[in-house]
């Protein structure tokens, strides 16, 4: 009975999961920038995850203003 909500939780893991990718992946040269003028490897990734957690929080967010109304 809770098969459609799973796989829609799955499919927006994945839809994170894939931006994220995306936006390391475009900003290597950044991240290498910031090594370079000393930012720790704990600095880099913190600001990653930090930046992940944003983007995932404000998803729900949204989610919850509009899923509510609708429910």
């Amino acid at each position: 009975p809770r098969a459609p909500e799973l796989v829609a939780l799955i499919g927006a893991v994945m839809g994170v999961i894939g931006t994220m990718l995306a936006a390391i992946l475009d900003r290597v040269q950044e991240i290498g920038l910031l090594r370079a003028i000393g930012a720790t490897r704990k600095q880099v990734v913190f600001s990653l995850v930090a930046e992940a957690g944003f983007l995932g929080l404000s998803a729900a967010a949204c989610g919850v203003l509009a899923g509510v109304p609708l429910g």
